[in-house]
């Protein structure tokens, strides 16, 4: 099985009971639209796999602390008997072995005693990767859930916006019932009934649209989240008021993902500063072996040996003191990139501030309008039963009150839409915070 044989697996245990429960039932919280993506999003998959080869990777370079260990065994047949053990003297009494096949074999143990840096250079550079990959998990996942509360939202707006569109129908086609019993009465004018037949089809024509805007928007919260358009539809969806308080914070080094990565690569642009300033001093290694000599016919014989041995790379035709430079322009490009980072987290967190007011204050200024349509339709229909009023004004004034809801419900929706990404600008965006602001526990 593949590393993407859990997630799917959790994926379908999370949509598995959307999909038994009677059409009726079915519900699909945002947060249960999240673990879905969590489960099965391409984007979460690409992180954890970079922070597992950086993990590995990390693992590699520290094993560099250890000695290295090695053993070599070989069987050699010769043309011509050669040597079968070493001399280590001249002595006419020590005559020497001979045979065609020799066994040999060597057990080799090495290890850096000095490296001015290089070891730990590499080290420290395979450690910051690995947290900068940790690190682009989180942010991984507030994209994911930027995503899905985005397709979400939409879906919820659109909905409602369909619901406000076939009310808008419902009462012209009361409007146009009444006119026609009127018309049949002799108490109005055939203009009445075909005002009304007209402001049906145009409310029909809106419906048409709103109800292609649902088909998207479902569709596309099914892709976010790994599953069929069909489960979307059958589904409800949370209710909750995107409006709500903007919660005090603001992007910090330790804990935004995307300040965290650019950290990260600043920590590891220094450690192979340090790895490449390592090679201009010597080097010093130490080694350790038991060799072993013979034949097929003979004992072996063991020996040992160790030592030390110093390399120094006195003149590379500047390469050394190029990749030096080089390993410096990196860390400068590393430190502006975290600024730069720093400074569009700074920008995106004031945008999104300003979103929350503008909308909030769009969504009060809707609430309000709404309330004065409803109550002006209310007039309307009172005076035009009356005989009092018009029915071009009561027809305005449905307009208006249709206008009205669709708009307090998209601004609602991007209300919290920016409170979303203002958590994400500021680093805090993540389950916890949804479940927290959409009224879970």
């Amino acid at each position: 099985m593949t590393s993407r044989t859990p997630r799917v697996l959790t994926a379908a245990a999370i949509l598995l009971p959307i999909v038994a429960a009677p059409a009726h039932a079915q519900s699909l919280p945002l947060v249960t639209a999240l673990d879905s993506a969590f489960a099965t999003h391409p984007t979460l998959d690409r992180a954890e796999a970079l922070e597992e080869s950086a993990s590995q990777a990390a693992s590699s370079a520290r094993a560099a602390r250890w000695p290295t260990l090695s053993l070599r065994s070989g069987l050699t047949r010769f043309e011509e008997p050669m040597l079968a053990n070493p001399i280590h003297a001249f002595d006419p009494s020590l005559f020497p072995e001979f045979d065609r096949t020799l066994v040999q074999s060597q057990l080799f143990a090495g290890y850096t005693l000095l490296d001015w840096g290089a070891r730990s250079g590499s080290i420290g550079a395979a450690d910051a990767q690995q947290h900068a990959a940790a690190a682009a998990i989180r942010g991984a996942r507030a994209e994911v859930i930027e995503h899905v509360a985005e397709a979400y939202f939409r879906l919820v707006a659109a909905r409602a916006v369909d619901a406000a569109a076939a009310a808008r129908i419902v009462a012209l086609e009361e409007e146009r019932d009444r006119a026609e019993r009127a018309l049949a009465a002799g108490t109005a004018a055939e203009v009445e009934r075909l005002r009304a037949a007209v402001a049906l089809q145009d409310a029909e024509a809106q419906r048409t649209t709103t109800a292609g805007a649902v088909t998207l928007a479902e569709r596309t919260l099914a892709r976010v989240i790994g599953t069929t358009p069909e489960r979307v539809v059958a589904a409800e969806l949370d209710t909750v008021d995107p409006s709500g308080p903007v919660e005090a914070g603001g992007p910090g080094r330790g804990s935004h993902p995307t300040i965290e990565q650019a950290s990260g690569r600043v920590e590891a642009a220094r450690s192979r500063a340090a790895l490449a300033r390592g090679p201009r001093w010597p080097r010093i290694d130490m080694s350790a072996g038991v060799n072993q000599f013979g034949t097929l016919d003979l004992a072996p014989i063991f020996e040992w040996q160790a030592g030390l041995s110093l390399s120094w790379e006195i003149f590379s035709g500047g390469s050394r003191t190029a990749a030096v430079r080089r390993a410096d322009a990196d860390v400068r490009a590393a430190e502006s990139e975290l600024a730069a980072v720093e400074l569009e987290i700074a920008t995106a967190v004031d945008a999104a501030r300003t979103a929350i007011e503008a909308a909030d204050a769009r969504v009060a200024a809707l609430d309000a309008s709404v309330g004065q349509w409803e109550e002006l339709v209310r007039i309307e229909s009172l005076a035009l039963e009356a005989g009092a009023g018009t029915q071009r004004d009561l027809l305005d004034a449905e307009a208006g009150l249709f206008q009205a809801r669709a708009g307090r419900i998209e601004a609602a929706s991007e209300a919290f839409l920016a409170r979303v990404r203002l958590a994400a600008a500021e680093g805090r965006l993540d389950r916890s915070w949804i479940l927290r602001m959409s009224g879970g526990a």
